[in-house]
């Protein structure tokens, strides 16, 4: 009875450990960058554009920019950053195309590298 308990233990642990446990799907990645203008105007912009064909949660926000904000159609949805006083880790943006804008803040270059993920999924 004991090797039974023992063998219970060691094969609950390796579940735990092993097969029951969140399988990561591909991250999607959005990343914006700024860069200060000659005299304070003609900023230059770059970044990408991701279009989520369901809602996805962002999981990890990278980058020196002190704020940011997620754009879709013409509109800001969503910013966060030191400068907002505001995480956006765990915030669910639903279905669309998205950009990403990160403010200079008296920066001379600012990025902002935003990880998504659609959902996690068990495996048994």
């Amino acid at each position: 009875m004991k090797v039974l308990r023992i063998f219970a233990a060691v094969a609950i642990v390796t579940l735990i450990f092993t097969g029951f446990v969140f399988a990561e799907e591909d991250y999607i990645v959005l990343w914006g960058e700024q860069t200060e203008g000659w005299g304070g105007t003609n900023a230059k912009t770059d970044g990408n554009k991701v279009t989520l064909e369901e809602a996805a949660t962002i999981i990890k926000v990278e980058g020196n920019a002190k704020g940011y904000c997620i754009w879709s159609g013409g509109k800001s949805v969503l910013c966060g950053g030191s400068a907002k006083n505001k995480s956006i880790v765990n915030e669910i943006l639903p279905p669309g195309t998205y950009t990403v804008l990160p403010g200079l803040y008296e920066q001379s270059k600012a990025t902002v590298t935003i990880y998504l993920q659609y959902n996690k999924k068990l495996i048994f």
